[in-house]
């Protein structure tokens, strides 16, 4: 699975070329893209950036958010964090 945070999200509501083919490679390589009910509740646009958005957000696969799944995530970031693979 390939899930998008708030940033390659809302870089798809603008038609953003690389999120667009980083998409359509995964999806060629077996990945489903999805992405978090939190970041639908994050990201929220309006005009034709918020249209696109709700016709991409019907092609992705909404992952609901539970307790465990946030500590998960916090680990990964965590992890992420201490590899210094997240750039500020």
């Amino acid at each position: 699975m390939l899930v998008l945070d708030a940033q390659p999200f809302s870089l798809l509501g603008e038609d953003d070329p690389k999120v667009v083919a980083r998409i359509a490679v995964a999806r060629e390589e077996g990945f489903i893209p999805g992405i978090s009910a939190v970041t639908l509740a994050e990201v929220r646009r309006t005009g034709a950036v918020g249209r696109r958005l709700i016709w991409q957000r019907a092609h992705l696969t909404v992952i609901p958010v539970t307790e465990g799944i946030a500590d998960h995530a916090g680990l990964l970031l965590a992890t992420l964090a201490d590899a210094r693979l997240i750039v500020g």
